[in-house]
């Protein structure tokens, strides 16, 4: 293997690209980063022992790619980053958030121990069970 070869190979290992198509139905997608566009990747999922998350992602994300062997062709999102017109919806360390576009979000604020959900349109509760609330004072469109 020469140098140029090698130092393609390291310039490949980790590289940073954005979403240019998306495949929401087979949840896969395609990225550019410099000249290369990248074949269909498989989706980044976020799935713990209790519960699965759907994410549709956005075209112009920015993401982090690494190429095992440095070969694109076996390209694997590792990340997402905020970037120009992707900013993060707050800078707050002691709030923890999810921001829709429409203006719904749920947050968490450590610091006095609060938690907000809020919709932009309907909001349904529904339970297979009971539904019980507890708090000292409870107030009702006040």
């Amino acid at each position: 293997m020469n140098t140029a070869d090698l130092a393609r190979l390291i310039e490949n290992l980790i590289r940073i690209g954005t979403i240019a198509v998306v495949d929401h139905g087979a949840r896969k997608l395609k990225v550019k980063s410099g000249n290369l566009l990248t074949n269909w990747l498989d989706w980044p999922a976020d799935i713990g022992r209790n519960y699965k998350r759907w994410r549709p992602l956005r075209l112009g994300t920015q993401v982090i790619l690494t190429c095992p062997a440095g070969d694109p062709a076996q390209a694997m999102i590792i990340g997402m980053l905020y970037s120009n017109g992707r900013e993060s919806p707050s800078i707050d360390p002691n709030i923890d958030l999810i921001a829709f576009d429409d203006g719904s979000y749920l947050e968490h604020h450590q610091g006095n121990k609060t938690l907000k959900l809020h919709s932009a349109g309907d909001l349904t509760i529904s339970a297979a069970g009971n539904i019980t609330i507890q708090a000292p004072r409870v107030d009702i469109n006040p």
